[in-house]
């Protein structure tokens, strides 16, 4: 007999397997639900960069505008003075 020194029964290694599985089950979800959050940690940072930016640069582009405006009164008074 090959297996006379083991003592053990189908229902034992039934209960090893479903404990392995629910483990490695338990793993990859983890895994999952990490991923998942980085995934959405990195889509919320780039979407308030592009806020920022695209705020940033109507500001800048208001202060371009308002400067060519006083830029142009100033000439015109300049000029008529």
């Amino acid at each position: 007999m090959l297996t006379r020194g083991f003592n053990f029964n189908l229902l034992e290694v039934v209960v090893v397997v479903e404990v392995v599985v629910d483990v490695v089950v338990v793993v990859v979800v983890v895994i999952i639900v990490v991923v998942v959050v980085i995934v959405v940690v990195v889509v919320v940072v780039v979407v308030v960069v592009v806020v920022v930016v695209v705020v940033a640069a109507s500001l800048l582009l208001v202060v371009v505008v308002v400067a060519a405006v006083l830029l142009a009164v100033v000439v015109v008074a300049v000029t008529a003075a």
